[in-house]
């Protein structure tokens, strides 16, 4: 059996690439209120990122969380 998810969306299709950058702001606004530091938690991020099939180092993945937080749509108003 093949998985899927990378071509098939789950569910309904209202989870599309912007609820999904949503429910991360979401979750780094999570992080960033609790006092946790992404960075302090790099190796859960690599690790868990390469276990649902997308394996990018912390140097790949840095660069794209600095830009993002960046943005002020991940301001919580």
């Amino acid at each position: 059996m093949s998985d899927k998810r990378t071509t098939e969306k789950v569910g309904n299709t209202k989870w599309g690439n912007e609820p999904h950058e949503a429910l991360a702001v979401g979750l780094y606004n999570v992080l960033i209120a609790q006092g946790v530091s992404l960075a302090n938690s790099k190796d859960i991020v690599v690790d868990t990122m390469a276990h649902m099939g997308s394996p990018f180092t912390w140097e790949a993945i840095r660069p794209a969380v600095v830009e993002s937080s960046r943005d002020p749509r991940w301001l919580v108003p």
